[in-house]
């Protein structure tokens, strides 16, 4: 869900593991080809990694929870309002999340996961987090810094899409030249 957390969040996450070891498992639904998708345990995740590069062979393994797609849905959005809690998500986080969900099969598509994810946000906020899944989708693998869109540009971007843009803003990404 996030895309970016602060190093010291991390380095306080990677201290407790340390001393008191893994407490709660990841939870990941199996995908096509013998793969996971995660849904939660990012963080955990991430200073694992660190942790195998520092000390190799101490942390060889990470617990996890198969969830079966159809249970996976809930738990996405379970975990997105813990992380709304703990941590405001950005206008693309919120997006891409909902398109992630949905890519790993936990929703039937984007619309329907934006739907159960964030379903005490309001119509409206809804309908923002669609137009900053559009941008995810279309925009994502070329946005340098997309957890720093802001509202307002996330969404002319969008309306942009709609209106047929899409190579347009993509040419001027991959040149350099921004939009």
């Amino acid at each position: 869900d996030r895309m970016i957390v602060a190093p010291h969040e991390l380095e306080e996450l990677k201290t407790s593991i340390r001393s008191s070891g893994m407490r709660l498992p990841i939870e990941v639904v199996a995908l096509d080809g013998g793969r996971y998708g995660l849904i939660s345990g990012w963080r955990r995740v991430t200073v694992l990694r660190q942790l195998q590069a520092e000390e190799p062979g101490h942390w060889p393994t990470i617990s996890a929870l198969l969830r079966p797609r159809a249970e996976a849905g809930p738990t996405y959005a379970a975990m997105v309002e813990e992380n709304e809690l703990r941590s405001q998500l950005t206008p693309y986080e919120r997006g891409r999340i909902a398109v992630v969900a949905a890519t790993q099969g936990a929703f039937v598509g984007t619309e329907a996961a934006v739907d159960a994810i964030f379903a005490a946000a309001s119509k409206a906020k809804r309908s923002k987090i669609r137009s900053f899944a559009l941008v995810y989708e279309e925009l994502g693998d070329l946005l340098a810094f997309p957890t720093d869109l802001s509202e307002r540009n996330g969404l002319r971007l969008a309306a942009a899409l709609r209106q047929g843009l899409s190579a347009a803003l993509r040419a001027a990404l991959e040149t350099g030249r921004g939009v």
